[in-house]
């Protein structure tokens, strides 16, 4: 008899992996969402002024937050990296995910061919 090449603790650490993945990435937009939000406050006040010159992109908008509140956007810039970071593990552990469900559907066809013979 032919065996499903997967077992029940792949797919269930698999499913824990992303969960906790998942938590993780949204756990930390959350704070990063509140820092966007000071962001903004931040360059409200710096354009509030009439003889600021905002620049023409978003780098030299960051570089100007940059300057105006460096340990803000060291700040800001780490979460950021976190972020991305996360959701990379997430997209990581969606991938395993759905390379177990690929296993499992190869070992049913095996399996119904095995049994055909």
């Amino acid at each position: 008899m032919t065996t499903i090449p997967v077992t029940y603790a792949e797919i269930h650490t698999a499913y824990a992996k992303l969960i906790s993945a998942i938590c993780d990435a949204w756990n930390a937009q959350q704070v990063l969402n509140q820092l966007e939000g000071e962001k903004a406050d931040i360059w409200a006040q710096l354009t509030s002024n009439p003889d600021f010159k905002p620049g023409n992109s978003n780098l030299q908008r960051d570089a100007k937050l940059r300057d105006a509140n460096p340990l803000f956007m060291k700040r800001y810039e780490e979460k950021t990296a976190q972020v991305d970071e996360l959701k990379l593990r997430a997209d990581v552990a969606r991938q395993e995910v759905a390379k177990l469900k690929d296993m499992l559907a190869l070992g049913r066809i095996l399996t119904a061919l095995k049994d055909e013979e």
